[in-house]
């Protein structure tokens, strides 16, 4: 009997436990959320004003939910937002604590407040996406109080993290600090003309630290961490912009290429015979297992090409505690689904895996997982071996498509890449 109570107690506390721990990671994630917007109906466009261009909440393509905002823009045009709920909010002090359940810290009462915002185009623009917060419509667009510049020269999503006082103030600024309005425009753009998707908009009263700048935008966060490890931008310029003097011999390094590669798909998929799965060792039951939870994961996401793009379910950086409630994290859907699709195709000739993970390749893109993009936050971000690896053993199956997704994979696209023909 006192065994029994024992056992009861022991799993009361640990049920007690658990809910604790997720009551933390919501509270924690959540109470600092000023303002949330999904732009599922018209209802969150309320006091949106497009001037010198249009509004409509669009299917085409989205962040959260099934839909997002679209603004066809024109030169000269800008995007006005009066009274837009939980700005104000996200514009006061943070009373200190600590915020995060991801390697949690404790801070200081100090203005940590600002915005996370996910932005489609469908093909890249020259110039800056402007947005500017103040007290009042006038203010925003005359004496902001905060300001910051989006670069445009991206296709898929992008999302940028912005703390207003950090990333945005404006020098010098002498004024209310009551933020009431923000305001929205383009700036030094070529093109007459643009369209572009906005979705999953979060206000907050306290914008992560772990933020990382990327090709569309440079933070100024203080070094409140002791040190960034994840730090992205800096070497990412680095490398584009390193100059090799080394001669090279291009036929040895050809061949050496080769060599190198084919060492590494013996090591992979080994001499593709198949009289391993005569050896009942457990292996092919691994291998089922795995290419199961594949097509399992696959169809979850809901992969879907339709009008020259690829949507599924959102997928977010695995330490961005703010995803839509049916997102997924790229992390893990690269550790369960990529690597088994790209083996099943070499090793069993299924041109099915093949062709959904192409898809999927392709989908990670337009989800905002490509060069130059920080996805908000690379904290974190270190299981990369399914997605190389996924990618080497396709190599000559991107080359046969035109080089479209394995020229996205590699090259910098500070401007969309013009995609050559194979050779």
């Amino acid at each position: 009997m006192q065994l029994k109570i024992s056992v009861y107690l022991a799993v009361l506390l640990a049920l007690f436990a658990t809910t604790g721990i997720v009551a933390q990671k919501n509270t924690a994630a959540e109470k600092i959320v000023t303002g949330r917007y999904g732009f599922e109906t018209d209802a969150d466009t309320e006091n949106w004003q497009a001037q010198n261009s249009t509004l409509h909440i669009s299917s085409e393509h989205y962040k959260e939910g099934q839909h997002s905002l679209c603004w066809n823009w024109k030169k000269n045009a800008s995007l006005e937002i009066n009274h837009l709920k939980g700005l104000k909010e996200a514009g006061i002090p943070y009373p200190g604590g600590i915020p995060e359940m991801y390697e949690p810290s404790f801070y200081a009462p100090d203005r940590f407040g600002g915005i996370k915002i996910w932005l489609y185009q469908e093909k890249p623009s020259s110039g800056q996406l402007v947005f500017q917060v103040g007290s009042s419509l006038a203010t925003a667009k005359h004496a902001p109080k905060y300001r910051f510049p989006v670069n445009l020269n991206f296709t898929g999503w992008r999302t940028v993290w912005v703390c207003f006082e950090e990333d945005a103030k404006v020098p010098g600024y002498k004024g209310s600090d009551d933020l009431q309005a923000m305001v929205i425009l383009p700036e030094n753009v070529k093109s007459n003309e643009g369209k572009l998707f906005i979705d999953h908009l979060t206000l907050l009263n306290f914008v992560s630290n772990k933020r990382s700048s990327d090709l569309q935008f440079e933070n100024k966060k203080r070094n409140l961490r002791s040190a960034d490890g994840y730090e992205i931008l800096k070497p990412f310029k680095a490398y584009n912009t390193a100059v090799f003097n080394r001669p090279v011999n291009a036929s040895e390094l050809a061949a050496e290429t080769g060599r190198i590669a084919d060492r590494l798909e013996f090591l992979i998929l080994g001499d593709q015979s198949t009289d391993w799965k005569q050896r009942n060792t457990g292996i092919e039951n691994v291998m089922q297992g795995k290419l199961k939870a594949a097509q399992n994961t696959y169809n979850q996401l809901k992969i879907k090409r339709e009008n020259g793009t690829v949507n599924g379910v959102p997928l977010f950086a695995i330490r961005d505690e703010h995803p839509a409630p049916e997102g997924q994290v790229f992390d893990n859907v690269a550790q369960t689904l990529l690597f088994p699709l790209a083996v099943d195709y070499r090793i069993n000739k299924n041109t099915s895996s093949k062709e959904q993970l192409l898809a999927a390749l392709d989908y990670f893109l337009d989800q905002g997982w490509a060069s130059g993009s920080a996805i908000g936050t690379v904290d974190h971000v270190i299981r990369l071996t399914p997605i190389a690896t996924a990618i080497f053993l396709v190599r000559d199956e991107l080359k046969a498509v035109g080089l479209t997704l394995i020229e996205k994979w590699v090259v910098n696209n500070v401007v969309q890449v013009a995609l050559a023909s194979p050779e």
